[in-house]
């Protein structure tokens, strides 16, 4: 379901392509990236309802008998004991249908918010968090390109199981209570693959299948990334930051070296001058903007073997524009700003979606 705001700026795409749905859906991609993205059947049928209906969709008339008051009162009272009651439970445990209970939670107001996935924090987290976002709001408000000075990388395993199912989860509210459930890391199926985002380019991705170590990472680096780097302008990767996460691979002592000396004083890693604050996907663009991305891409197609499914990875990859990257590294900026209005405390919760 997408919220009033977002058919809104659709209806805003569709007007502003001159009522073309293929122009208008490509519209739409470019501004708002991290939204979850409408096809053009999507557009049709918005603005088909507009012009009949003058509402975003259709008009549903309620079938609905009248609900007794005591079944009403025991669907209040099963969320209010338990928020987290599906409607299901809400049949099994007092017997009301759960039509009936659906019924009544939406003429209550209630609404069943989703979960959000949020890295889970350690002590001195936060502080290690708040410092690293006020050097790099200070440095953007010094250098207003700096967040296009920075190679951004990650690396990510590629697999179609998912850890948690926010879509099952919910949480009975008259308002939204902005919810937040901690994830834990998973072994997936599947292979790896490492990507980095410089300026409004994608670097990579490169494709390995062992497990990553400091030997293999140094070797990925001086090879891959530097004959990536020697290919694109160099305007554009002349006196650039690197950044990277605390993954083991990254703080041995044959790469840490290796990085310092190709970057001297501009390496923001676990150990560098500018220490990388650890469980921080929340201001990486690689982790709340391209790792979902692909995602959403590649498993809307089925696939059977590896090769199809790196197919998927690479066509993915091709349709990330510079708009796009231009928005998402403007974020990161935006990202540092409420990390500090918390205290460097989780914030993602808070965002508009």
């Amino acid at each position: 379901m997408y919220s009033k705001e977002e058919k809104f700026d659709m209806v805003s795409c569709f007007i502003l392509s001159n009522r073309n749905c293929y122009v208008a859906e490509r519209m739409y991609l470019n501004q708002y990236p991290e939204r979850r993205q409408p096809n053009r059947r999507t557009f049709s049928k918005l603005v088909s309802n507009l012009k009949e209906y003058a509402a975003f969709k259709k008009p549903v008339l309620s079938r609905q008998k009248p609900c007794n008051e005591e079944k009403v009162i025991n669907v209040l009272l099963a969320v209010t004991e338990n928020p987290g009651i599906s409607t299901r439970k809400i049949e099994q445990n007092i017997g009301v249908a759960k039509s009936t209970a659906q019924f009544i939670l939406n003429k209550h107001k209630f609404h069943p918010y989703k979960y959000r996935i949020c890295q889970g924090l350690r002590p001195g987290d936060a502080e290690r968090r708040r410092t690293f976002c006020e050097w790099y709001t200070r440095k953007c408000q010094e250098f207003e390109d700096f967040p296009y000075q920075i190679i951004w990388s990650d690396e990510s395993r590629v697999t179609k199981n998912g850890i948690f199912n926010r879509r099952n989860h919910h949480y009975w509210a008259t308002e939204n209570p902005r919810l937040v459930k901690e994830a834990r890391h998973q072994d997936r199926f599947g292979f790896n693959m490492w990507v980095g985002i410089v300026g409004r380019r994608i670097i990579g991705p490169f494709f390995y299948n062992y497990n990553l170590n400091s030997e293999h990472y140094l070797n990925l680096l001086q090879n891959n990334l530097e004959e990536a780097l020697d290919n694109l302008p160099l305007a554009e990767t002349r006196n650039h930051w690197f950044q990277q996460d605390g993954a083991p691979a990254h703080n041995g002592r044959a790469v840490t070296d290796y990085l310092s000396a190709r970057f001297p004083e501009k390496l923001i890693s676990t150990y560098s001058e500018t220490p990388w604050p650890a469980r921080s996907p929340d201001i990486t663009p690689l982790d709340f903007f391209l790792w979902g991305y692909v995602e959403n891409y590649v498993y809307k197609s089925n696939f059977e073997t590896e090769d199809e499914l790196r197919r998927l990875v690479l066509e993915a990859f091709q349709t990330i524009t510079p708009v796009m990257l231009t928005n998402v590294l403007e974020s990161t900026v935006m990202r540092s700003y409420l990390c500090l209005e918390n205290e460097g405390n989780l914030f993602e919760h808070l965002l508009r979606t």
